[in-house]
């Protein structure tokens, strides 16, 4: 657990430091969250298919 909260903080200041290269995105309000997924490409692909 404690690897886990590891990488979720770095993946925190990750997104945070993108985000401030992008002064324009700062309008929004982001809410991010985390599902585990088998397959993340398969999970995006039938997600895309409601779209089109």
């Amino acid at each position: 657990m404690n690897e886990f909260k590891s990488k979720l903080n770095s993946w925190k200041k990750s997104i945070e430091t993108q985000v401030e290269n992008y002064p324009d995105i700062k309008k929004f309000e982001i809410n991010l969250f985390l599902m585990p997924f088998d397959s993340v490409e398969e999970m995006r692909n039938e997600f895309l298919k409601l779209f089109n």
